[in-house]
Parts: C-alpha cells; sequence; structure tokens
C-alpha cells in the first residue's frame, strides 16, 4: 500500500525525494558526528589541561619530598648549609606546585589545602630540628623526633593517596574517551546501514553516492580512534622521558659533587704531605726515619695518583681515558701497593701475602699507574671485607708470544664471600653487591666499575669466583709488553751458594708455601715447619745427620713459640757446632720491629708483605758476600724515576711561556732532567724558532699576549712538517671543557700549573723520542748531602710544597720571590688600566698568570683571589672588580712585605 502510493508521486517528487532524504540524512550524521567529536575533544582538552598536569604535579611533589627530607638530614648529618638552602629551594617547589594544582583542580581545593598545610607543619618543624643539629645545641627530644616522623609519614601518605586518586581520574576519563569512541563507531556504522537502506528503496542512482558518503564516515571513525591511540602513547612517552631527564639530572649532580668535592679536599693534603716528606728525606736522617718518610712518600704519592683517576671517571665513561705504555719494574707496583695496605691489614691482624710466579718479567712495558689502581682497590677490598685470616695477591704468567705477555693477577681473601646475586651487581657503578654491605663497610661504588673499564682497556677481563662465608677470589688478566734491552729474569741463585740448606718456618700454610717456592727458585736446598717444636726437631735431626742449615728463616708471630723465642732455642743449641743465620719475617709495621734489629739472636728482619727480590736481598745480607750500602740518596732528584728520566734526557725542547717566573721553574726543572731548553715568549715567536731549528716537542702555555697557545697550535698544525710533533699544554685551567678545547686544537696532552715535577717527566716520557743521544747533554748536577737551606717563613704560604714542585731547590724559590716582590707590584694597577681601555683580554691574562704564579710560590689565598678576578674579567661580571682588584692589591703588598722580611733575614 505504501509502496502503492510513493509510487503514484510525480517523478520530479521522487527525484527531488532522494537527494532530500540523502541530504537530510547526512547532516543528520555529521551534527551527530560533530557532537561525538566535539564531547571528545572535550574530554581531551581535560586531560590536557587539567588531570595530566595535576598527576605529574603531584607525583614530582612526592620527588622533591624526598629531596627535601635528604637535603635536611644530610645538613644535620654534616653542618653544611648548602643542604639546608637546598631543602629551602625544593620546599618553595613544592608549595608552587599546590598553587598551580589549587588552579587546575578546583575540585579537590580542600585536599589540596590539607597537604600544604601537612607539608608546611612538617617542614617548619624538621627546619628546626636541622638547624639545631647542626649547631649542636639544644638537640631534639624523642618526643619531637617522635613527631617529626609522625608529621613526614602523615604527609607523605596523604600525597600518595592524591597521587593515585589523581591518576585513577585521569585513567577513567582515558578509559570514558574510548568508551565514547566506540560508541560514535557503532553508532555511525547503524546510521550508515540505515542511509543506505533508505536511499536502496527509494533509488538506485544514488547507489554509488551512499558508498562514498558510508565510507567517508567509516575513515572519520577510524582516525578518531587512531588519534585516541596516539594521544595515549604520547602521554605514555612524556611520562617515561621526564622521569629518564630526572634520573640523568640526579646522576649527574651525583658525580660532579662528587668530583668537586674529592678534588677539593683532598689535593690540598695530600700536598702538603708529598711535599713535606720529600722536604725531610733531603736531610740528614736515621734509617728508621728515612724509611718512614720513603713509605710515607710512596704511599701518598700513590694516593695522589689515585686520585686523579678518580677524578678522571668522566673521561672514561666519555671514552677519552688513555694508557701509558712506560717501562716500569712490576715490584714497585707490589711494593707501592704493600706499603697502602699494611696499617689497615696489620690493624685487623691479617696476613697479606705477595707471590710473584719465577717465569713473571720483571720489568714490562704499560702503565703501573693504572695497573696499581686495580690492584689496590681489589686488595683493598679484601682486606676490607676480611675479618680475619689472609689476602693474597697472587701474579703468574698465562700466556708469551714474543714481546707479548699476558699476565694473570689473583686477589684471594678469607673474608665474607658472596651469592652470584651479589656478584652480578659488583661492576655497576655506584652499587656495591648489598646495602648491608654498603652500610657496614661504606664506600663510593666506583671502585669495581672503573677497575673493571681499566682492565678492558689493558686488553683483559676480570671475573669473580665466591661462595658466602668462604671467601672470595677476584682473577683479572692485563695485557703488557716485555722491556727491550732490560734484564726481565729475576735473580735466582747465590754465586757460590748453590744447594744450601735452608729452614724456612711459618704457622700460616699459604705464606710457607710461597716462602718455599721463592727459596727453591734460588736453587737452595729448603725444609719447612710449621712450629717451633716441629724446627727444633728438624734442626737437631738435621745436625745429627751432618747436614745442618746455614739459614733459618723465622716468621715472628707464631702460636705456642715465637720466632725469637725459636731464634734464641737455636742459637743456645750446644751440639750445633755451625748455628745456622736467622732471618726473622716480622709483620710490616708491627710493634718492636726497630728492636728486633738490634737483637743479638737475629741477623736481620724482614718485613711482610715481601717479595722475591726483597727475599733475595735479605739473604745476600746476612749469607752473601758484603752488600752494604755506601750511602743513602740524598740528591734532589732521587723522588723521580729514574727509567722515566733515562727516557726524555737528551731532548730539546721549545718552552713557550711568556712569564718570567714561570719560564725559570720550567727550565730548571726540564734542565735538571737533562734535557736542552729554548725559550719562547708568544706563539709567534715559537713559530719562528720552530722553523729555525728542530725540536722534539714544545710545552705551550695557553694565555699569552701577540698569540696564544691554542692559535699558535693550530698554526704549527697546518704544516705538514709538524704533523707529529709532541705539543703539551702548560695551564692552570683543568676542566674538562678546556681539555677537550687543548685536544681539538692538536695538542697531545696537557700539565696543570704549578708545575708537578713528577707529572712532569712522566708527561714527557710518555710523547717525547729524543732524536739526540743522551750521552751529549750533562746529566743533572748531584746535590751535596750538606745540611738544606731553611726554608723562607711566609705566612699563610704553602712553602714546602711549593719547594717539593721545584725539586726541593730552595735558593730557586728565594730566586722566584725575588722576581715575583719586583714584577707584581703593579699587577692591580696593570689590570685596572687595561679594563679602562676597554682590552678585557689583557686583563684576563694578567689575572690569569698572576693566579699560576701565587700558584706555583704557594700563596693559595691570592691564587683564588686571582681566580675569582679572571672568571668575573672573562664572564663580563664587572660590578665588583674594584673590590676583588683592591683585595688582591693588599694580598699582594702582604706578601710582597713577607718576602721582603725573608730575604733581610736570608742575607743576613
Amino acid at each position: 500500500m505504501k509502496l502503492s502510493k510513493f509510487s503514484n508521486y510525480p517523478l520530479k517528487l521522487k527525484l527531488l525525494l532522494v537527494p532530500a532524504v540523502a541530504t537530510f540524512s547526512f547532516v543528520a550524521y555529521l551534527i551527530y558526528s560533530s557532537l561525538v567529536l566535539s564531547g571528545g575533544n572535550a574530554l581531551l582538552k581535560e586531560i590536557r589541561d587539567a588531570q595530566f598536569p595535576t598527576l605529574y604535579a603531584a607525583g614530582e611533589n612526592l620527588k622533591s619530598f624526598d629531596g627535601v627530607v635528604e637535603s635536611l638530614n644530610a645538613a644535620a648529618a654534616t653542618g653544611e648549609v648548602d643542604y639546608l638552602e637546598g631543602a629551602k629551594a625544593k620546599s618553595s617547589e613544592i608549595l608552587n606546585r599546590y598553587d598551580s594544582m589549587e588552579r587546575m583542580d578546583p575540585t579537590h581545593t580542600n585536599e589540596i589545602e590539607k597537604l600544604k598545610s601537612d607539608f608546611n607543619t612538617f617542614y617548619i618543624l624538621a627546619f628546626n630540628v636541622a638547624q639545631r643539629m647542626m649547631a649542636k645545641k639544644n638537640p631534639p627530644s624523642q618526643q619531637e623526633i617522635n613527631e617529626l616522623r609522625e608529621l613526614r609519614n602523615a604527609y607523605s601518605l596523604s600525597a600518595v593517596s592524591y597521587r593515585d586518586a589523581a591518576e585513577k581520574e585521569f585513567q577513567e576519563t582515558i578509559h570514558k574517551a574510548i568508551r565514547r569512541s566506540d560508541r560514535a563507531q557503532g553508532s555511525g556504522a547503524i546510521i550508515g546501514s540505515v542511509m543506505l537502506f533508505v536511499i536502496a528503496i527509494l533509488t538506485l542512482l544514488v547507489n554509488r553516492g551512499i558508498v562514498v558518503l558510508e565510507r567517508v564516515v567509516e575513515n572519520r571513525n577510524k582516525m578518531l580512534l587512531l588519534v585516541n591511540s596516539e594521544l595515549e602513547q604520547e602521554i605514555q612517552k612524556l611520562k617515561s622521558a621526564e622521569e629518564a631527564r630526572s634520573h640523568a639530572e640526579a646522576a649527574s649532580h651525583i658525580k660532579d659533587e662528587f668530583l668537586a668535592n674529592m678534588s677539593h679536599e683532598l689535593r690540598t693534603p695530600m700536598n702538603a704531605v708529598i711535599g713535606l716528606s720529600h722536604l725531610c728525606l733531603q736531610t740528614e736522617l736515621s734509617d728508621k726515619q728515612q724509611d718512614y718518610l720513603q713509605k710515607i712518600h710512596s704511599s701518598a704519592k700513590s694516593l695522589l695518583g689515585i686520585l686523579n683517576d678518580i677524578l678522571d671517571v668522566s673521561k672514561i665513561e666519555a671514552g677519552k681515558m688513555e694508557l701509558d705504555r712506560i717501562a716500569f719494574e712490576l715490584d714497585e707496583v707490589l711494593g707501592n701497593l704493600s706499603t697502602i695496605l699494611w696499617a689497615k691489614s696489620h690493624e685487623k691482624n691479617l696476613e697479606l701475602l705477595l707471590e710473584t710466579a719465577p717465569d713473571v718479567p720483571s720489568v714490562l712495558v704499560g702503565d703501573p699507574l693504572r695497573l696499581g689502581q686495580v690492584l689496590i682497590n681489589l686488595a683493598g677490598n679484601a682486606v676490607k671485607f676480611t675479618a680475619k685470616g689472609e689476602v693474597v695477591v697472587s701474579i703468574d704468567l698465562e700466556k708469551e708470544e714474543g714481546d707479548q705477555v699476558v699476565l694473570r693477577f689473583a686477589v684471594k681473601d678469607t673474608g665474607i664471600g658472596m651469592s652470584q646475586s651479589e656478584i652480578d651487581k659488583l661492576f655497576r657503578p655506584f652499587t656495591q653487591a648489598d646495602t648491608s654491605i654498603t652500610r657496614k663497610f661504606g664506600g663510593t661504588g666506583l671502585g669495581l666499575t672503573i677497575s673493571k673499564r681499566l682492565i678492558e682497556m689493558m686488553g683483559g677481563k676480570i671475573w669473580v669466583e665466591s661462595t658466602p662465608g668462604s671467601g672470595s677470589k677476584f682473577i683479572f688478566t692485563a695485557n703488557f709488553l716485555k722491556a727491550k734491552g732490560r734484564e726481565n729474569a729475576p735473580r735466582t741463585e747465590f754465586a757460590g751458594f748453590d744447594g744450601m740448606r735452608v729452614l724456612a718456618v711459618d704457622d700460616s700454610e699459604n705464606s710457607l708455601s710461597i716462602l718455599k717456592n721463592y727459596l727453591e727458585s734460588f736453587s737452595f736446598d729448603v725444609s719447612v715447619a710449621s712450629n717451633g717444636r716441629s724446627a727444633l726437631s728438624t734442626v737437631r735431626k738435621a745436625n745429627k745427620d751432618g747436614k745442618p742449615f746455614s739459614l733459618a728463616i723465622l716468621d715472628w708471630k707464631m702460636p705456642e713459640m715465637d720466632g725469637l723465642e725459636l731464634a734464641r732455642e737455636l742459637h743456645a743449641m750446644t751440639e750445633a757446632e755451625n748455628k745456622p743465620k736467622i732471618l726473622l719475617i716480622a709483620g710490616y709495621g708491627q710493634n718492636g720491629t726497630p728492636a728486633l734489629r738490634n737483637n743479638k739472636v737475629v741477623d736481620g728482619v724482614l718485613e711482610k708483605p715481601f717479595n722475591q727480590n726483597k727475599l733475595f736481598d735479605a739473604i745476600s745480607r746476612i749469607s752473601g758476600p758484603d752488600q752494604s750500602a755506601t750511602g743513602k740518596f740524598r740528591i734532589t732528584g732521587a723522588q723521580f724515576n729514574p727509567l722515566l728520566v733515562s727516557q726524555v734526557r737528551g731532548a730539546h725542547l721549545l718552552l713557550v711561556e711568556d712569564n718570567e717566573i714561570n719560564q725559570q721553574v720550567a727550565q730548571e726543572l726540564l734542565e735538571g732532567f737533562g734535557i736542552k731548553v729554548a725559550v719562547a715568549e708568544n706563539g709567534e715567536e715559537a713559530i719562528a724558532r720552530l722553523n729555525e731549528e728542530q725540536f722534539d716537542g714544545v710545552l705551550m702555555d695557553m694565555q699569552m699576549p701577540v698569540m696564544d697557545g691554542i692559535s699558535a697550535t693550530r698554526e704549527i698544525r697546518k704544516n705538514p712538517k709538524f704533523a707529529t710533533l709532541p705539543i703539551i699544554a702548560l695551564t692552570a685551567n683543568v676542566y674538562v671543557s678546556e681539555q677537550n678545547a687543548f685536544l681539538a686544537a692538536g695538542m697531545n696532552d696537557h700539565i696543570g700549573k704549578p708545575l708537578d715535577p713528577d707529572r712532569l717527566v712522566a708527561t714527557l716520557a710518555k710523547w717525547l723520542r729524543p732524536a739526540r743521544k743522551a750521552e751529549t747533554v750533562q746529566p743533572p748536577p748531584v746535590a751535596a748531602i750538606s745540611a738544606p737551606e731553611a726554608l723562607p717563613d711566609l705566612p699563610g704560604v704553602k712553602v714546602a710544597t711549593s719547594v717539593r714542585r721545584i725539586g726541593g731547590n730552595v735558593a730557586l724559590y728565594y730566586s722566584l720571590l725575588d722576581k715575583f716582590r719586583v714584577n707584581q707590584l703593579s699587577t692591580a694597577d696593570q689590570i685596572r688600566a687595561a679594563l679602562a681601555a676597554g682590552d678585557a683580554k689583557t686583563a684576563e691574562r694578567l689575572a690569569h698568570t698572576l693566579k699560576g704564579i701565587a700558584g706555583t710560590l704557594g700563596a693559595e689565598s691570592l691564587q683564588q683571589q686571582a681566580e675569582l678576578l679572571e672568571n668575573n674579567i672573562k664572564n663580563g661580571s664587572l660590578g665588583d672588580i674594584e673590590s676583588l682588584l683592591a683585595q688582591a692589591n693588599q694580598q699582594i703588598r702582604n706578601l710582597i712585605a713577607s718576602i721582603d722580611l725573608a730575604i733581610e733575614a736570608r742575607t743576613s
């Protein structure tokens, strides 16, 4: 009926009805789609403008609150005001975020206000308690501590609850948008189907148009779903990126603080120890004093070297670390190791044993400082985590091919041991095997990470074998070269003493085994005993058999009968026609060791830990031909490694330096190493000298008039003839960024000012290959053994450290003082005039020169003032320049007044 009525409609009406129905349906669908999109956009806007920022701010406030608590705890523990300032800053951040959250989230204003109030209540009390603990006055009562803990917990629970609620609302809003999108998709499909059905009934003429329209609608729905999915992914990416950035910034901040604090706190006292011990070594000393001071000096130098390595951790991370390739004696590395670890091992009553296989080359080519750093770290950890027993450091030859050798090092202890899960965490930065271990024993968590990287740079690998409660064994390999032209085979026999009968007595199984192996390598006939009674029986039996012992090596500290008592028994044996010589082995630094040397029943004393060569020398002194020393080293250069000095002697260097004092210091130190030195006062003069004569290397100052060091280096490198010429920077600026600038300009290395003689000779030996024979250059003069000249009395100046830096030459130091009072009197006026003329570069250079000279003389206060002045000029911060200049000028005049008195006292 209805169809018949429709068929009676005029054709025009029917043709109009089709597009009218289609248009109406399409308009209705567009209106519906717009409403859906509008609702989706409103939800997305709500997520973007309110919910996500609120959730993010709530999470950040929880992190900042942890920072406030940590800063206040650190302030209370250390007394550092900087931590209080850090707590204030983070507290301000938290309150500002809550203000923002109130604007973004008006529906939860009451909750946010309560969070602000709870935080303020906790912070005011915590800040007050931290201040009182820093001042060490009116310490908090237990009630206050409990109240503080309750306030902290209450705020933390409320903040976490608010954050979780915000996160829940955020997720519900996301799900709501998705559900709306799903409904839109379903409705769109239904509407499209209805439209298709109606239009199909009306006419087939618009069929294609309807199909196209349906496809458009379907595509719009798909696009909406895709937009929603991409939005969710972007939100997750933003959250992950923000967390990663926060972690990276925190790690970088911790590292920077660690490096800065380590540098500031340790360098100054270490330099004082090195300088004063070196100066004492130049005086007349007793044997005991000489021994003590030599060990102090060696230990301090090793510690300073390790400190420098730790401060270079950023180099390792950036792949900028390079290993030295110099000749060194393995025994020296082990000697430094034992010197550094003896005190702690003796304090814990531990045996520290060193064992080197006889086939290990004694002289190698590699980096002794890095090798020593690894061994000190591993052995130091072994001592730290061992309560009783022993620590054994052993070295074996694993592989040898031509000049290449692979050594296998092992550090074994009888300590607490580790599980496999703890071992898996060992080599991660800033972590140790277990947090409980970290709390009990301390440590930065950097040592093993640095050691692993250094071992890998030496072509080796490191691994651990350990069982909880049964000790640990750290094993690593490293590649070295054998030193050409050097004797590598250890001394293995005594002329005329082949087969000498020796008795070794020690209650430690490992120590006795090492001692026996060393003695057998000397071609001795060796018998062993583990206690005094057994040793006496062995000696009596040997005497009865007509094969008496010529030498007895006894451990001092043994149960029941100690080594000294056993020595007396052997000395009193009436049946022994030829009593054995007695060599007593005493723990390193044990009380009473000096008295043993004068005991009549003991022929010699050898301190633990010892290596093969030390044992050989000790036996030689009591059983071999007379090899007593003819005198102790008293020369100024005795502190320098003779191998390094021999490598650079005969070199011809160009020193580029504009300051007269710095010229004199560097020139006399270099000539003391047997190096011929030519001087240029700026970069242009240096280039001219290089074109006139041949040099083995260049020492280049950075800040000079006419042409600075970096510009001069770039010009030099443009000439292919100087492509491989070693150029080493001389600079008081040792920041990593500035070092990178030196390297980028074409320099090979840098040496910091004030010059350190050991660092200077080590760096030169690394790069110089003298073209001339060393015999053509006179060796450095030997200082007389007469009493040294008294040091000048300069209040506030580290004279001893500075004299050490210039090789202990007091006369040279007086000469530098004289030049300073002549050349630096008007420095402040010169800087002021340069700034008035708009020449900031010259003013900065003058301040930099003053800083370097003050550092050379040991005037640290003036050095710091000059550095502050230099930085202000460099950064254009000229507001306080006049005040800084006045302070610097006053310090210069005070120092010159002290110099006048010191020189006058010296003259009189």
